[in-house]
């Protein structure tokens, strides 16, 4: 399993909990992405999420070029041991929140 496959994993079987913290903080702060780190070796994932104007531009330009939309819930995930291998998913809100 590769770094990045647990937190896959871990995000569908946790996924409509994750949209519901998605819209909360982003009804709260804003848009923005949910960031969701894993420590494989601990065991342990954390997530949080943080407005655009927080996040480096870069970043942000590369959400922005996934045709941002309201409609989608968007996740930066990475493991905490080597962050420089990371995702960048898009999840629709109205169909996975009413299943």
């Amino acid at each position: 399993m590769s770094n990045l496959d647990y937190i896959y994993n871990w995000i569908e079987n946790n996924l409509t909990k994750i949209l519901q913290i998605y819209i909360k903080e982003r009804c709260e702060k804003g848009d923005g992405l949910l960031f969701i780190v894993g420590k494989k070796k601990e065991v342990k994932i954390d997530i949080y999420f943080n407005s655009f104007e927080n996040i480096n531009v870069d970043l942000v330009t590369k959400v922005k070029e996934l045709n941002y939309t309201k409609s989608k819930a968007y996740f930066l995930c990475f493991d905490s041991e080597n962050p420089n291998e990371n995702s960048l998913i898009q999840k629709e809100l109205v169909e996975n929140i009413n299943n």
